[in-house]
């Protein structure tokens, strides 16, 4: 079946294709924090505002909103930092008539995550709450049967054509575009949109997806607003102090999985520092005292040394101090997605070349089963251990004009596959693995607003104290 191209409309005509469609019940889901089509949700949720006929249902998380104050005296402690930190973001139209209590009748707003005690004096929002989990959010939006989806896209140019990447929550995107497709298939209306904003980092691997995904797709270089984004805090000694003795703690060959703020960054600055500067790095492990007091320890569970092997990154955030950690030779272990092949690399019998006993190991740990389906086949060789030009078909490995059955518990015919079939060396390693880019957003913010009001306590508080008399 030939792929459906995308309609190339601006936004209003997008909102009128919304309505023409969709009628006066209209339910439309958008990514966590980041991901939303700003620009398109506000001309959406103002046409439903002016038409009492029109209905309104948002199904998202953690709509993002900009420090507001409350009297002239909170103005002049946050304007001068919103107006450097978030020059020109636009504000969600309807969180905006939500703060003021504005929001209209016919428009509905179910979140599934927000801001820390963001809802506390709205009931409304509260019976609203969508309580579910992260990796649930698409079945549970599906249940609600939500219609549309939209979110900000990236794009590039690649070998003369345009390809564009999910970027922000890539995992909740790809699922919920495969179902719409499905769906689709089955004669059941549903509609993707991606809004382009070049301003949003281009991820690659499975967050690389061709336009035929898409149903719509707005691309108005007038719409590249700048992107919501979180001052960063400044390292304090005590965090680099942390972070040096962590740094030790962690063994060659480990697994990494840092998170956002000063101590994270610290963390990987040791780290580095390790690295790049061994020789001053053990200096100052010795004459901050950390080498006589945790010697045991570090020599234990960490170690001093540089990185031969290297770490893997495992994070929900793809933050600086990880980038750093991969430009700097610290993330560079190799980690492959088949369990199989991951348990033999770890127990020492595989490194990148494949010797012939890879199978018959497989099968004697049990990660393989002595009959090989083709999702086994495809899932090996995607890895490397099968040759490139191997094929399944009809329940046998068709390998340069010879045919083996799949039946690898007959000695004789493993021994065959192993000696004709297999690759030379495993291939399509990760790094690092990225589960929900821009995900932990949340957690910033949460950690920037608390920051701002214990920040205006202090300040506002011996002036609002009562004059004795």
């Amino acid at each position: 079946m030939e792929n459906k191209q995308p309609l190339y409309l601006d936004v209003e005509q997008t909102v009128d294709h919304i309505i023409e469609n969709y009628g006066n019940d209209i339910k439309i889901g958008m990514p966590l924090g980041l991901g939303k089509p700003v620009p398109l949700i506000n001309a959406l949720y103002q046409r439903v505002k002016k038409d009492p006929a029109l209905n309104l249902t948002i199904y998202t998380a953690l709509s993002l909103e900009k420090p507001v104050w409350h009297n002239d005296l909170e103005r002049r402690f946050l304007e001068p930092v919103v107006n450097r930190a978030w020059e020109g973001v636009p504000d969600l139209d309807y969180l905006v008539d939500l703060r003021k209590g504005d929001l209209p009748g016919n428009v509905t707003i179910r979140e599934l995550f927000c801001k820390a005690g963001a809802y506390r004096n709205d009931p409304i929002m509260q019976q609203n709450f969508m309580s579910t989990n992260y990796t649930h959010t698409v079945r549970d939006c599906d249940a609600y049967q939500n219609d549309i989806f939209a979110q900000i896209i990236a794009k590039k140019d690649k070998d003369g054509d345009t390809i564009y990447s999910t970027s922000c929550n890539a995992d909740t995107a790809l699922e919920t575009l495969g179902k719409f497709r499905r769906y689709n298939q089955k004669g059941i209306k549903k509609l993707s949109i991606g809004m382009v904003n070049t301003n949003l980092p281009f991820m690659h691997g499975d967050a690389e997806v061709p336009a035929d995904l898409y149903d719509i797709i707005i691309d108005d270089p007038d719409l590249n607003y700048p992107l919501f984004q979180t001052p960063r805090q400044p390292v304090s000694v005590a965090d680099y102090m942390i972070g040096l003795h962590v740094s030790s703690l962690i063994k060659d060959g480990g697994t990494l999985q840092i998170g956002i703020g000063a101590l994270g960054d610290a963390i990987a600055y040791g780290l580095n520092l390790r690295n790049k500067q061994n020789e001053a790095y053990r200096k100052l492990l010795d004459q901050s005292g950390i080498s006589a007091t945790y010697g045991d320890l570090i020599n234990k569970v960490g170690g001093t040394d540089t990185f031969e092997e290297g770490l893997y990154g495992s994070t929900e955030m793809l933050v600086d101090g990880f980038l750093q950690l991969y430009k700097g030779g610290v993330i560079k272990r190799k980690v492959y997605h088949h369990a199989g092949v991951q348990r033999l690399i770890n127990e020492g019998k595989l490194k990148d070349q494949i010797p012939p006993e890879t199978l018959a190991w497989m099968i004697e740990q049990e990660t393989l089963h002595p009959y090989l389906t083709r999702k086994d086949f495809e899932a090996l060789q995607h890895v490397g251990v099968f040759k490139a030009e191997a094929v399944y078909a009809n329940g046998e490995i068709v390998c340069d004009g010879r045919r083996f059955s799949a039946l690898l518990a007959d000695t004789e015919n493993l021994k065959a596959i192993s000696e004709n079939c297999l690759g030379s060396a495993l291939k399509n390693a990760g790094r690092t693995s990225v589960s929900s880019p821009l995900c932990h957003l949340l957690q910033v913010y949460r950690f920037l607003s608390r920051q701002l009001i214990l920040f205006i306590r202090r300040v506002l508080s011996p002036l609002l104290s009562p004059v004795p008399t």
